[in-house]
């Protein structure tokens, strides 16, 4: 009995690997048909004519978004140049009147307009010929900071950097 046993085990291994490998052969075969049935399609010209349609639609559809964007951008980009001139602009006028603007703080006949990189120089007390000061500013409005050589000015000023030379030209 256990050899019939042993017997039937292995003619029953025997077929599941003959099983497997047929199944393992046919799936093979499938997919070998597929694959060269899909390259036959992809030769076709109602297929290629498809697929050429669907890549203009793609692309009719990208390049309109794409304008949109463009023109949005442009859009706005055209309206923050002008906001920044204005606002530039206005600036610039207000810089001119300042001494006229801040009569507590400095005597407009006693100050200069330089314009950059510090806007006035404010010469305080000085047809008196006692306590003269002199005061350098910046006038800014709305949001704006000094730059980096308004900075570095006002750093060399504050840690007494500053000095007076007289040059003489023959």
């Amino acid at each position: 009995m256990p050899e019939q046993a042993n017997t039937l085990l292995i003619v029953l291994i025997i077929a599941n690997v003959i099983a497997i490998m047929l199944l393992f052969f046919i799936r093979k075969e499938i997919s070998s048909r597929i694959y060269n049935r899909v390259l036959e399609v992809e030769k076709e010209i109602p297929f290629i004519n498809k697929i050429e349609i669907i890549k203009a639609r793609i692309d009719s559809e990208t390049d309109c978004k794409l304008q949109e964007k463009i023109l949005i951008r442009k859009d706005y980009l055209i309206e923050d140049a002008i906001r920044r001139s204005t606002s530039v602009s206005k600036g610039k006028i207000i810089e001119h009147f300042a001494p006229f603007m801040l009569p507590g703080l400095v005597n407009p006949e006693e100050t200069i307009f330089i314009g950059s990189p510090i806007d006035l120089i404010s010469f305080t007390n000085i047809d008196s010929n006692d306590n003269t000061t002199i005061d350098f500013l910046e006038i800014k409005t709305g949001n704006s900071n000094l730059n980096k050589k308004q900075k570095l000015i006002k750093d060399a000023i504050q840690n007494k950097r500053v000095y007076f030379k007289t040059v003489q030209l023959k």
